[in-house]
């Protein structure tokens, strides 16, 4: 099969529709394995689409798939807007899908920084770290995250409409000195000029936006509309 289909193998065994310790877990559904492919097939991605579209449920999962393919070289950064909106909704999906696997995992989870680190004595950046992106100055919210040089960076935004357009752009600039990165933004749009729709407006202008569409090109890569 195609190269997105492992991905989308691994994503069943990890996200079975009954966990192992009994919660709910994920039933696979067309648009998850949409989203599974457009993860492989672009570097620079936006999600466009309404509340309990299972967009955040599905960004974690292959999230945590992605970093645990090569743990100690990757640095995964998920933001949200505030913390209790980091810890309500991108982080607690990791959490629903990290915690009854992690005794069998090379990370461990430190719970007051949302991070889940590889191997914190040798390199604390090598990791899955939750960050609130409205509080505070970006550099501040980035922390020692910024300058970091890892083979392989993600950044996934959770609610971008709502986030502020610097701290989109520094989170783009962790992309800076890595072998490979992917940016994913999702969110519902609030209005033409939010970041959410700024980074994922046709690359012909924003009315060949089109809720008729499935998705179009971008400026930096592609928008899926949900």
């Amino acid at each position: 099969g195609e190269d997105w289909q492992h991905l989308r193998n691994a994503f069943g065994i990890w996200a079975p529709e009954t966990l192992y310790n009994g919660r709910s877990g994920h039933i696979m559904n067309p648009w998850t394995e949409r989203r599974i492919k457009l993860w492989c097939e672009h570097k620079f991605q936006t999600w466009w689409g309404p509340a309990a579209a299972g967009k955040t449920k599905d960004a974690a999962i292959i999230a945590l798939l992605d970093y645990f393919s090569a743990p100690q070289d990757t640095c995964t950064v998920v933001c949200s807007t505030t913390r209790p909106m980091l810890e309500k909704r991108i982080w607690a999906e990791i959490m629903n899908f990290f915690i009854p696997y992690k005794r069998h995992l090379p990370a461990e989870l430190q719970k007051a920084k949302h991070s889940i680190v590889a191997v914190p004595e040798i390199d604390p950046k090598a990791g899955i770290h939750g960050v609130a992106i409205m509080q505070g100055t970006v550099e501040e919210a980035l922390g020692n995250l910024i300058g970091l040089h890892m083979k392989y960076v993600r950044v996934i935004i959770d609610e971008m409409q709502s986030t502020r357009e610097a701290a989109v752009e520094s989170c783009t600039n962790l992309s800076k000195g890595c072998l490979d990165f992917k940016f994913l933004g999702m969110g519902n749009p609030a209005n033409r000029f939010d970041p959410l729709v700024r980074y994922g407006t046709h690359v012909d202008g924003f009315d060949k936006c089109s809720p008729s569409l499935p998705g179009w090109p971008t400026r930096r890569g592609y928008c899926a509309y949900f």
